[in-house]
């Protein structure tokens, strides 16, 4: 069975805006933050096939793959992209309801407890 990972990208003229306004940005000296470090492009997973399909706002890039591992890893490698983060944390209900990443409000998605990290 083939699965799929999907990024929307941008179209070339939000892109294009983004751009510019980091560019004006830049020149105006503002306080620059330290860098983060860049987690793994899905698109650079060793054994994924990568197809890009133009649409009209913008593109949509196809990342497969037949191996479940390398899907995996694609899968983790876009996790890391859409948050921001290089490591997943595992946390987990007091409750055993529920375990996996951080939700939004840090409470488990059954009962309401805090999350615990673990």
């Amino acid at each position: 069975m083939l699965q799929q990972t999907k990024i929307r990208m941008l179209s070339s003229a939000t892109l294009l805006a983004a751009v510019l306004a980091l560019a004006a940005l830049a020149e105006t000296g503002a306080p620059k933050e330290k860098p983060r470090p860049h987690p793994v492009c899905p698109m650079k997973v060793e054994g994924a096939d990568v197809r890009v399909d133009t649409i009209e706002s913008g593109a949509v890039i196809h990342i497969t793959s037949k191996n479940p591992n390398v899907v995996k890893k694609i899968q983790d490698a876009a996790l890391q992209m859409a948050d921001g983060t290089t490591k997943k944390a595992a946390y987990a209900c007091p409750m055993g309801d529920y375990s996996g990443v951080q939700t939004k409000d840090s409470r488990c998605p059954k009962c309401g407890m805090n999350l615990e990290k673990r």
